[in-house]
């Protein structure tokens, strides 16, 4: 029988809106490549590049659309590196983080 210490974490929150009841997470994402991490929102991924000043949780497209530019901008290679993120950006990220930029795999461009 299992324990809750022989169980792999799958996802951590790190903030929650109680007014929207949506949690922002921190998920294990699963892959051919090897687990990454990402920050989510709802349905939504964290990129990591400011776009006019501003973040986005963009709209994640099905797994074989997703390209090299798109894992790049919302994946991390550690747990720890994207708590890293996250503890340097929180307030800011928080405070003008948009939602539901289509992400586009055309040229690594995201449509808003």
């Amino acid at each position: 029988m299992k324990k809750l210490t022989d169980l792999k974490i799958l996802q951590y929150e790190l903030a929650f809106d109680p007014g929207r009841l949506v949690s922002v997470v921190l998920e294990r994402v699963r892959s051919f490549t090897g687990d990454k991490w990402a920050i989510r929102r709802g349905g939504c991924a964290l990129g990591k590049t400011p776009v006019e000043g501003f973040f986005y949780f963009d709209l994640e497209p099905m797994p074989s659309s997703r390209d090299a530019n798109y894992l790049l901008d919302h994946r991390w290679p550690s747990a720890e590196k994207a708590l890293e993120f996250w503890n340097r950006g929180r307030n800011y990220i928080l405070a003008t983080a948009k939602e539901e930029r289509m992400a586009s795999s055309h040229n690594g461009n995201y449509e808003r």
